[in-house]
């Protein structure tokens, strides 16, 4: 199910949770992400992998402290979707801290979405700057854990 647009709702709707994704180069992630979403939006794996990895180039997700956030807007998508992996291996992704990432969301929006993304990138951001989050996150058993944590965490984040 697509989340509704970030100003709709009172917390972050995940659409997609990965809780133990095996790479261990950050090519093979932007690979297995690619996999793990491509059927849900209906686009080809090599495209949105393609996507991906230039955006990465272009603008680098790692934000530090063994997180990345990236947002890709798609001609095609009719949705917002919002998905959270969680690696079982750490991948080093050129981070400003050069701490090697584990828990990485990918937002992908409607080009004509407009800046509405940025609400839930800054909402984003400060949920995973909890350091008690990330740490609950990181120990979580399985997806439903997963999804309780960010539920539950995300539900108290005010808007930008």
């Amino acid at each position: 199910m697509f989340s509704q647009s970030a100003s709709a709702q009172p917390h972050i709707a995940f659409d997609l949770i990965v809780p133990g994704l095996p790479a261990t180069t950050h090519k093979q992630l932007v690979r297995l992400a690619a996999h793990e979403i491509a059927g849900i939006i209906g686009i080809s794996e090599r495209i949105l992998a393609e996507r991906l990895a230039e955006k990465e180039k272009e603008n680098p997700s790692a934000i530090g402290d063994g997180i990345a956030i990236s947002h890709l807007q798609m001609s095609g998508l009719k949705n917002p979707l919002n998905v959270f992996i969680r690696l079982k291996n750490t991948v080093a992704m050129d981070a400003p801290d050069s701490k090697p990432v584990d828990l990485i969301c990918i937002l992908l929006t409607p080009e004509r979405e407009g800046s509405v993304y940025l609400r839930t990138l800054a909402r984003l951001s400060r949920l995973l700057r909890n350091a008690q989050i990330c740490a609950r996150l990181r120990a979580a058993a399985n997806e439903k854990e997963i999804a309780q944590i960010l539920d539950q965490s995300s539900s108290g984040l005010m808007a930008a």
